[in-house]
């Protein structure tokens, strides 16, 4: 009888430690919590992680990161902001030994827009804007600078002719941060005024800034033929 019992007490210790490892000796693994939710703005979250010290955490998108504390047993989990209109989501694959867990991660949208330009983004170095956004230019053909700040210098940026096609623009292939690009009008040959609309565009992503610029070119003035006097006979 005392064998039997002496038995079952070395088996119920065999199972207690085996349901407390991996296998071969490893320490399981466990995580607090199964996923990590994230507001757009981004930010850093952690999960408490039971495992032995060769705990390895990769996320599967580069808008996230992670970052391993053995001392504290915890994992960071740090998202950029999301710009874009749409939520996103990345997984995060925890591995120690021959075990791995994954821990799903999510993000909200954001608004699809940023501040991309400075409130003083355009500047007019040979111009006189009438106010911000339009810009008056002469009836003749002329070439015009314009001077572009955007917030940050990773931001890229283009510009589009949307309306008027007396104008073209003249810029570098790769354009980031600030900068400048010039435009060129055709001669207005009319005797009425006619507009452009140039919209310089930054995507960074997935969001969308636009800045618009109203061109205004003024018409042209006629002389009148001069009116000959009426002949009078004596």
């Amino acid at each position: 009888m005392k064998h039997l019992l002496s038995t079952l007490a070395v088996a119920l210790f065999a199972a207690v430690v085996c349901g407390c490892s991996g296998g071969d000796g490893e320490v399981a693994l466990t995580v607090s919590a199964p996923s990590i939710e994230f507001p757009a703005s981004g930010g850093t979250k952690s999960v408490t992680v039971t495992s032995g010290a060769d705990l390895v955490a990769t996320p599967s998108k580069s808008w996230c990161t992670a970052k391993v504390d053995i001392e504290k047993q915890t994992v960071s989990v740090t998202a950029k902001k999301n710009y874009a209109g749409k939520a996103r989501t990345a997984e995060l694959t925890l591995t120690s030994g021959s075990q791995s867990q994954v821990v799903a991660i999510s993000q909200k949208a954001g608004s699809g827009t940023f501040d991309g330009f400075e409130l003083s983004s355009l500047t007019f170095p040979d111009l006189y804007p009438t106010n911000r956004g339009e810009v008056n230019v002469k009836a003749t053909e002329g070439s015009y600078i314009i001077m572009i700040k955007l917030t940050d210098p990773k931001y890229p940026w283009r510009v589009e002719i949307t309306e008027g096609d007396f104008v073209s623009t003249k810029y570098g292939a790769d354009q980031k941060g600030s900068g400048y690009f010039t435009f060129e009008v055709e001669a207005n040959k009319t005797v009425e005024e006619r507009r452009a609309l140039l919209t310089v565009v930054s995507e960074y992503e997935g969001a969308k800034c636009t800045y618009a610029l109203t061109v205004i070119q003024e018409a042209t003035h006629r002389i009148q033929d001069p009116i000959e006097a009426p002949k009078i006979e004596w």
